[in-house]
Protein backbone atom coordinates (compact mmCIF):
# COMPACT_ATOMS: atom_id res chain seq x y z
CA UNK A 1 0.00 0.00 0.00
CA UNK A 2 1.04 3.92 0.28
CA UNK A 3 0.40 6.96 2.32
CA UNK A 4 -1.93 8.88 0.24
CA UNK A 5 -3.46 10.99 2.81
CA UNK A 6 -2.47 12.75 5.87
CA UNK A 7 -5.40 13.87 8.85
CA UNK A 8 -4.29 16.23 11.78
CA UNK A 9 -3.15 12.76 13.97
CA UNK A 10 -3.56 10.34 11.57
CA UNK A 11 -2.13 8.80 7.85
CA UNK A 12 -4.12 6.97 5.47
CA UNK A 13 -3.14 3.89 4.31
CA UNK A 14 -4.40 2.27 0.57
CA UNK A 15 -4.01 -0.71 -0.33
CA UNK A 16 -6.79 -3.74 -1.95
CA UNK A 17 -9.43 -5.25 0.09
CA UNK A 18 -8.04 -8.80 -1.46
CA UNK A 19 -5.28 -7.64 0.55
CA UNK A 20 -6.45 -6.61 4.34
CA UNK A 21 -10.05 -7.31 3.90
CA UNK A 22 -13.51 -6.06 4.43
CA UNK A 23 -13.51 -2.83 7.12
CA UNK A 24 -12.91 -3.65 10.44
CA UNK A 25 -10.69 -6.47 9.92
CA UNK A 26 -7.41 -6.83 12.29
CA UNK A 27 -4.08 -6.35 10.04
CA UNK A 28 -0.66 -5.76 10.74
CA UNK A 29 0.83 -3.09 8.43
CA UNK A 30 4.89 -2.48 7.58
CA UNK A 31 6.22 0.91 7.14
CA UNK A 32 8.93 1.57 5.46
CA UNK A 33 10.65 6.06 5.29
CA UNK A 34 13.52 6.53 3.32
CA UNK A 35 14.71 2.82 2.69
CA UNK A 36 14.46 1.91 6.41
CA UNK A 37 12.04 -0.32 7.99
CA UNK A 38 10.04 0.41 10.63
CA UNK A 39 8.12 -1.56 13.39
CA UNK A 40 5.06 -3.60 12.54
CA UNK A 41 1.72 -2.01 13.44
CA UNK A 42 -1.06 -3.38 14.65
CA UNK A 43 -4.71 -1.93 13.31
CA UNK A 44 -8.01 -1.86 11.55
CA UNK A 45 -9.14 -1.82 8.27
CA UNK A 46 -11.41 1.70 8.53
CA UNK A 47 -13.29 1.46 5.32
CA UNK A 48 -13.18 -0.91 2.09
CA UNK A 49 -14.90 -1.43 -1.16
CA UNK A 50 -15.30 -4.29 -3.48
CA UNK A 51 -17.41 -4.82 -6.45
CA UNK A 52 -16.89 -7.68 -8.74
CA UNK A 53 -17.37 -7.02 -12.51
CA UNK A 54 -16.76 -3.22 -11.57
CA UNK A 55 -12.85 -3.65 -10.20
CA UNK A 56 -13.12 -1.81 -7.19
CA UNK A 57 -10.72 -3.51 -4.88
CA UNK A 58 -9.94 -0.87 -2.14
CA UNK A 59 -9.16 -1.05 1.71
CA UNK A 60 -7.94 1.92 3.97
CA UNK A 61 -6.13 1.79 7.33
CA UNK A 62 -5.68 4.54 9.40
CA UNK A 63 -2.39 4.50 11.28
CA UNK A 64 -1.65 7.12 14.34
CA UNK A 65 0.94 9.79 13.66
CA UNK A 66 2.50 8.68 17.42
CA UNK A 67 2.70 5.24 15.94
CA UNK A 68 5.23 5.67 13.36
CA UNK A 69 8.87 7.62 13.50
CA UNK A 70 8.86 10.75 12.82
CA UNK A 71 7.17 12.95 9.43
CA UNK A 72 6.06 10.20 6.72
CA UNK A 73 6.59 10.85 2.81
CA UNK A 74 2.67 11.17 1.45
CA UNK A 75 2.30 11.12 -1.99
CA UNK A 76 -0.90 12.23 -3.30
CA UNK A 77 -3.83 10.65 -5.07
CA UNK A 78 -4.34 12.73 -8.36
CA UNK A 79 -7.33 14.97 -8.14
CA UNK A 80 -10.29 13.45 -9.86
CA UNK A 81 -10.02 13.95 -13.68
CA UNK A 82 -6.82 13.54 -13.92
CA UNK A 83 -6.97 9.94 -15.57
CA UNK A 84 -8.33 11.70 -18.35
CA UNK A 85 -4.77 13.55 -19.13
CA UNK A 86 -3.01 9.40 -19.23
CA UNK A 87 -1.07 8.28 -22.48
CA UNK A 88 -0.86 5.53 -24.04
CA UNK A 89 3.58 4.71 -23.64
CA UNK A 90 3.64 7.30 -20.80
CA UNK A 91 6.03 6.12 -18.03
CA UNK A 92 4.93 5.17 -14.53
CA UNK A 93 6.69 3.47 -11.69
CA UNK A 94 4.94 0.57 -9.51
CA UNK A 95 6.46 -0.19 -5.64
CA UNK A 96 5.33 -3.79 -4.59
CA UNK A 97 6.19 -6.05 -2.03
CA UNK A 98 6.68 -8.87 -5.17
CA UNK A 99 6.76 -12.41 -4.08
CA UNK A 100 6.82 -11.06 -0.47
CA UNK A 101 10.35 -9.51 -1.17
CA UNK A 102 11.18 -5.98 0.68
CA UNK A 103 9.55 -2.85 -1.59
CA UNK A 104 11.37 -2.59 -5.26
CA UNK A 105 10.46 -0.09 -7.82
CA UNK A 106 9.13 -0.85 -11.11
CA UNK A 107 9.54 0.91 -14.15
CA UNK A 108 6.94 0.64 -17.04
CA UNK A 109 5.22 2.43 -19.50
CA UNK A 110 0.70 2.35 -19.68
CA UNK A 111 -0.38 0.40 -22.93
CA UNK A 112 -4.23 1.17 -22.46
CA UNK A 113 -6.26 3.05 -20.19
CA UNK A 114 -9.94 2.69 -20.21
CA UNK A 115 -13.33 2.23 -18.15
CA UNK A 116 -11.34 3.13 -14.90
CA UNK A 117 -8.43 1.01 -15.02
CA UNK A 118 -4.62 1.37 -16.40
CA UNK A 119 -3.40 -1.86 -18.46
CA UNK A 120 1.18 -0.99 -17.91
CA UNK A 121 3.93 -3.36 -18.38
CA UNK A 122 5.86 -4.48 -16.56
CA UNK A 123 3.29 -7.28 -15.55
CA UNK A 124 2.44 -7.06 -11.72
CA UNK A 125 4.00 -10.01 -9.54
CA UNK A 126 2.35 -11.46 -6.74
CA UNK A 127 2.86 -9.46 -3.54
CA UNK A 128 2.71 -6.14 -5.48
CA UNK A 129 -0.87 -6.03 -5.14
CA UNK A 130 -2.33 -2.71 -3.47
CA UNK A 131 0.84 -0.98 -4.39
CA UNK A 132 0.64 2.30 -5.86
CA UNK A 133 1.43 3.44 -9.63
CA UNK A 134 3.01 6.42 -9.64
CA UNK A 135 3.68 9.40 -12.37
CA UNK A 136 7.32 9.51 -13.97
CA UNK A 137 8.22 12.49 -11.78
CA UNK A 138 6.86 10.75 -8.36
CA UNK A 139 4.37 13.71 -7.14
CA UNK A 140 1.52 11.83 -7.29
CA UNK A 141 -0.09 8.54 -7.14
CA UNK A 142 -1.86 7.94 -10.87
CA UNK A 143 -3.16 4.23 -10.07
CA UNK A 144 -3.48 1.61 -7.31
CA UNK A 145 -1.93 -1.67 -8.46
CA UNK A 146 -4.97 -4.82 -8.37
CA UNK A 147 -4.14 -7.85 -10.92
CA UNK A 148 -2.08 -9.12 -13.29
CA UNK A 149 -4.08 -9.38 -17.06
CA UNK A 150 -3.40 -10.81 -20.16
CA UNK A 151 -3.66 -8.56 -23.33
CA UNK A 152 -2.84 -9.33 -26.54
CA UNK A 153 -1.45 -12.48 -25.70
CA UNK A 154 0.81 -11.22 -23.07
CA UNK A 155 0.76 -10.96 -19.51
CA UNK A 156 0.37 -7.01 -18.06
CA UNK A 157 -0.46 -5.14 -14.85
CA UNK A 158 -3.84 -3.79 -13.95
CA UNK A 159 -4.43 -0.60 -11.90
CA UNK A 160 -7.07 1.03 -10.48
CA UNK A 161 -7.02 5.22 -12.23
CA UNK A 162 -7.08 7.36 -8.92
CA UNK A 163 -10.59 8.03 -10.93
CA UNK A 164 -11.87 5.11 -10.07
CA UNK A 165 -10.29 5.07 -6.22
CA UNK A 166 -12.36 8.29 -5.49
CA UNK A 167 -15.50 7.05 -6.81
Amino acid sequence: GSIFMEGDDYYGIITNYHVASGSGTSVFVDTWNYGRQNSRISTKVSKSWFTSGKSRDIAIMKIPKTDLPGEMPVIPLAPYGSSEKLEVGQTVFTVGCSNGRWPRLRVGNILKVTKGLIYYEPTSIGGDSGGPVYSADGKTQIGLTAWSIGLNGKTVGLAMTSDRVHD
